[in-house]
């Protein structure tokens, strides 16, 4: 995850930082690779059918996946033989192994592509293979790998779902000269703004963050003059630790100059087949693998392989790339290798094609875009977030609001009933009070905790290749929090939300965009809405389900309704959505509701209820594509 809201907040103040640059300017560089979950994610789609697993010839589990039996869900489902739930909780309970991550990097030795094992954190590695020189700049999507110094840092090197944009690179100089800090209250600022070592004091997010730090220059004197009334420090909080790990951290300074050798076929061909009985899709994903040439000398030659196509995609020869595992020190837990077969040459010709062979697709496809609801779409009602919701808006109309407690509940659903939320009732009421800090109130204590990794809903959404946008009516810092616990932040394209159809001056910007963008022309839409547009809701607050705000979603996000799904758990929000021309799911349900073309029990379902999304994908196409792509996810999903 790195550092929380850091993007977002250079954006803002050191736009200078960031470059945009092609693929293409990084030829002939050597790039440290920081790996994360690619293994993981590999193994959830490779696994046989239910709890099948990959076998040798003995008919035992093999090194390439393991399955932990003990999970109780699993073990349920077996016992009453339901299929779908077999097949969901196997693929949740896959676990990295010691013995994948050895294989992996011999794997990519005999590839040709040097490894190193980082004796701590991968991220601080990379950095520090880039301040010595060995790498022109390192490639991973944490952002903490500025915190650790990284003087270049290229995010979306590989990623799929950023072909529309560039590779953006960062230089933590100009991260430093355009914030005006020094390289120290750069790492306080990052601590106190959320990284992945420490919590942080609850309410200082990334602005406030910075404004103190400017203020008071470090946190000791940020704690010192905090407000103990409006601010709490979390007890024995380990800041001083976390400072020292960005600071001087574990890792390996005496390492050679790599070198780079040929793929060892005859090794690679005898991982291949020596010891397992693949079934028939995986022996094609390795054949490829099988069939890569290459020589010490680089001048003049190609990589090359034979994919049915890709080969002829790539013609110019990749970057060089350097593969780096890591396994957690004392303030973290133990870091899985991955990201392995993306750094090799195979990986960038197979990322081209599933990139022109997902464009054609669309083109020809029956939809062009799905959206999402949020909350109680993408993840399930029990996890208690709606009525820890509902319970922080009755509290803030009790004691902000100063209405009578009896008249509460009845008022909430009254209102929820009109105007689609509380908050839009409320304020077509005439109370008066600021959205930020209604939204602050609601969602500053909701149960997060109760959302987890969702590595099945990440599976499929990687697999769609239409475009993909969130349309909820939380804020965006609630909508952030959620699809980073879920780890799908980077599965959509962005996200239209309440600040979005409810700009606070005529000048704001359409789509809030903390995860990826759509168009910027399109974030200009909403600057040219008046009156006579007919996009102004008769309620100050402009939500679902008012035909209204489907009609902005629209041409905010640009798309044909016809050609859109529309995904919600609201049956009011699926009957608007069917006025407005969208094809709608109705998610949550077994059957189907007013206005609802399909009904998904779960979002899970998505595939047996529209397989028509998939036309003309292949099932090797959907394993291909979910393989292939470079994403990150937060590293609690070992909880």
């Amino acid at each position: 995850m790195g550092i929380k809201g850091l993007t977002k907040l250079l954006a803002e103040h050191a736009p200078g930082a960031a470059v945009r640059r092609r693929v293409e300017d990084y030829r002939g560089r050597v790039v440290a690779i920081d790996t994360s979950l690619s293994i993981y994610q590999f193994l959830i789609v490779v696994g046989r059918k239910g709890t099948e697993v990959l076998t040798n010839e003995a008919g035992e589990v093999t090194r390439s996946l393991k399955r932990d039996g003990s999970s109780e869900d699993l073990n349920r489902a077996i016992e009453v033989g339901d299929e779908d739930l077999i097949e969901k909780f196997s693929k949740r309970t896959v676990k990295v192994t010691k013995k994948h991550n050895e294989d992996c990097k011999r794997l990519l030795s005999l590839m040709g592509v040097p490894v190193v094992q980082a004796p701590g954190e991968a991220e601080a590695q990379c950095a520090a293979l880039c301040e010595n020189h060995k790498v022109f700049a390192i490639a991973s999507e944490d952002m903490d790998s500025l915190t650790f110094g990284a003087r270049r840092f290229l995010r979306h090197l590989t990623d799929l779902s950023f072909k529309r944009s560039p590779v953006t690179e960062f230089e933590v100089s100009k991260v430093l000269e355009e914030l005006g800090l020094t390289m120290d209250q750069f790492i306080d600022l990052c601590i106190l703004s959320g990284c992945d070592y420490c919590e942080n004091i609850r309410g200082i997010g990334g602005q406030r963050a910075l404004k103190l730090i400017r203020q008071h220059g470090y946190i000791e004197e940020v704690v010192q003059n905090l407000s103990q009334t409006r601010y709490s420090v979390p007890e024995d909080w380990p800041y001083q630790e976390v400072r020292a790990l960005f600071k001087e951290p574990n890792v390996c300074t005496d390492i050679p100059d790599f070198l780079w050798t040929p793929p060892d076929e005859e090794s690679v061909e005898k991982i291949k087949a020596a010891n397992d009985k693949f079934s028939l899709g995986r022996g094609k994903l390795l054949a490829p693998v099988a069939n890569l040439t290459g020589s010490t000398s680089t001048a003049g030659k190609e990589p090359k392989c034979i994919l049915g196509g890709p080969g002829q995609v790539m013609k110019a020869r990749s970057p060089l790339q350097l593969g780096i595992s890591s396994v957690r020190g004392a303030l973290g837990s133990w870091n899985a290798i991955s990201r392995v077969l993306a750094s090799t040459p195979f990986i960038r010709s197979l990322q081209a094609f599933i990139v022109l062979r997902m464009e054609a697709i669309v083109e020809g496809s029956k939809y062009e875009c799905l959206l999402f609801d949020l909350d109680d779409t993408l993840y399930p009602f029990s996890s208690g977030i709606n009525l820890a919701c509902r319970k922080n808006i009755q509290d803030y109309m009790r004691r902000h609001l100063r209405i009578e407690e009896s008249q509460i509940a009845d008022m909430c659903l009254e209102l929820y009933k009109e105007y689609g939320t509380t908050m839009a009732g409320l304020k077509a009421l005439g109370y008066e009070f600021d959205n930020d800090e209604f939204h602050a109130n609601v969602h500053g204590t909701l149960p997060y905790d109760n959302l987890h990794f969702d590595p099945v809903l990440r599976t499929l959404l990687l697999s769609i290749p239409q475009r993909k946008i969130i349309f909820t009516n939380s804020d965006k810092a609630h909508a952030e929090e959620v699809l980073c616990r879920v780890g799908i932040q980077d599965c959509f394209e962005g996200i239209i939300c309440f600040e979005t159809l409810n700009p606070p001056t005529p000048t704001c910007h359409g789509l809030h965009k903390p995860l990826s963008s759509i168009s910027d022309e399109l974030s200009s839409d909403l600057d040219d809405l008046d009156e006579s547009d007919g996009f102004r809701p008769k309620s100050p607050i402009l939500c679902k389900p008012s035909i209204e705000a489907m009609e902005a979603a629209i041409r905010i996000a640009n798309v044909d309704p016809e050609k859109t799904i529309f995904f919600d758990d609201s049956v009011r929000n699926i009957a608007s959505g069917k006025a407005a021309g969208f094809h709608t799911v109705i998610v949550g349900r077994p059957t189907l509701v007013p206005g609802a073309d399909h009904a998904l029990e779960s979002i899970h379902n998505i595939k047996e209820a529209l397989p028509e999304i998939w036309d003309g994908w292949s099932e090797s196409d959907v394993v291909l594509a979910s393989t292939a792509s470079e994403t990150t996810i937060s590293e609690n999903f070992e909880k």
